[in-house]
């Protein structure tokens, strides 16, 4: 005989809940598409702008090394990088 569930005897876990996938309707998606191509010409002239743009900056690490903002990533975590850094620490430590 099975008795009745109270404050001391465990409660099964719940299930979790499922979240629903977002998705665009079918007027937004028309009117993006019907948008991107009366303004295709814009936008591609506008993106390739800011490539060369972003392409061209430069970022000085504090390890020391400037590097081009695309590749700034890349760079934090490269050996290099990690090395210079731990032996900047070192070395501020050693000071201190």
């Amino acid at each position: 005989m099975l008795s009745k569930p109270n404050k001391f005897t465990a409660k099964p876990p719940e299930p979790p809940a499922v979240e629903e996938k977002k998705t665009r309707s079918s007027a937004l998606v028309k009117a993006q598409s019907s948008y991107y191509k009366k303004n295709k010409t814009k936008i591609t002239e506008k993106q390739m702008e800011y490539n060369k743009t972003y392409n061209k900056l430069k970022y000085t690490c504090p390890c020391g090394l400037v590097v081009s903002n695309c590749s700034k990533y890349n760079h934090i975590r490269s050996k290099r990088h990690i090395k210079r850094m731990e032996h900047l620490t070192n070395q501020e430590n050693k000071f201190k």
